[in-house]
């Protein structure tokens, strides 16, 4: 598990594999399951889906940028002990949660380029790698948060009991 802490990145390739897992399994064993959704008919609608998930990328990004803004620049000495004892863990989570929503923007964006110009079912795949990226992003992001609250709280209480004693 601290490989995950340190590296989150991690969690990304992990899911990438398991996509091409998946890949190589249904195009062997059941080459035509994603036939009705990759039906040209559908053009419109995958692309909608596609433009979707690179918007809600890009949600999650500016959420996640501000959830680092915000435990960056906090200035309390409660944040500064949090952030010196947390070390490489907190640094490598803030950093995954901006920069996988932009992995997942890129991989939608793609996804939409590729449904267009050449095979809507490698786009399909790309899709789902996207929704993984934004899941686990979803859930980093307010885990982070989460963790920037409480310590929020005790710096408030702190510091009221400071002023008040």
């Amino acid at each position: 598990m601290r490989v995950l802490a340190e590296k989150p990145w991690v969690v990304h390739l992990i899911f990438a594999f398991a996509i091409a897992i998946e890949y190589a399994v249904v195009t062997r064993l059941a080459p035509e399951a994603f036939d009705g959704w990759i039906a040209p008919e559908l053009s419109e609608t995958r692309l909608a889906v596609q433009m979707g998930a690179l918007g809600a990328a890009a949600l999650l990004s500016g959420f996640a940028g501000v959830v680092s803004v915000f435990g960056l620049t906090a200035g309390s000495l409660t944040f500064v002990r949090f952030r010196l004892k947390a070390g490489v863990p907190l640094s490598s989570n803030w950093t995954a949660v901006v920069s996988a929503g932009m992995l997942a923007m890129l991989v939608a964006g793609a996804a939409a380029v590729i449904d267009a110009v050449w095979d809507a079912k490698i786009a399909t795949y790309l899709m789902q790698y996207c929704a993984l990226l934004l899941i686990e992003n979803g859930v980093r992001s307010i885990w982070l948060m989460r963790k920037l609250v409480r310590i929020t709280t005790v710096s408030d209480r702190k510091s009221l009991s400071d002023s008040e004693g």
